[in-house]
């Protein structure tokens, strides 16, 4: 008796890791490129974020979000880095914070959809960040998608000026 008991809660608990948290209809599942991230000043004025960025985003269909933002071309470079060392000139070390990325779930807070464009915010929970001060933080962002472009924003106060624009990636 006891085996079937294990077996069924081994059952249960792996159909309910594996369930799917968002409707395989919802668009924003897949991988996005950034085309743009602007910053809007106090008269509602954009200008490229610290001249230029890039960045890849991921929504998967089980809930998961990954994020990582650099300056344009940071991976055109002359420095020679290496991995797990802790001797680092200044120099290098200053070139790796070119770097912003999170990996986490999200979850759809709102969303309204018409024959032109889809709208809503979004909430990611940050398990991991290139911040530590960011590990475990809730944001949430809004969002438009229209003609395959998809339009976000922070939500939160001390990002609300960033705007961002991302194409569906082609290897999707």
């Amino acid at each position: 008796m006891r085996f079937y008991l294990s077996i069924l809660a081994f059952a249960l608990l792996t159909s309910s890791c594996s369930e799917e948290k968002t409707d395989s209809s919802f668009p924003l599942v897949g991988m996005w490129e950034l085309v743009e991230m602007n910053l809007l000043d106090s008269t509602a004025h954009e200008t490229p974020f610290k001249g230029g960025m890039q960045g890849v985003l991921l929504y998967s269909q089980d809930g998961h979000v990954a994020l990582h933002l650099s300056y344009a071309d940071y991976q055109i470079t002359d420095l020679s880095i290496r991995n797990f060392t802790d001797t680092l000139s200044r120099e290098k070390l200053e070139y790796l914070t070119g770097t912003y990325h999170y990996i986490g779930d999200y979850e759809l807070l709102e969303m309204e959809a018409d024959r032109e464009k889809t709208t809503g915010t979004i909430q990611h929970t940050r398990r991991v960040h290139s911040n530590p001060n960011d590990w475990g933080k809730v944001v949430e962002r809004s969002f438009e998608y229209r003609n395959d472009t998809l339009r976000m924003r922070p939500v939160e106060a001390v990002n609300s000026g960033i705007r961002l624009a991302w194409v569906r990636s082609r290897d999707n």
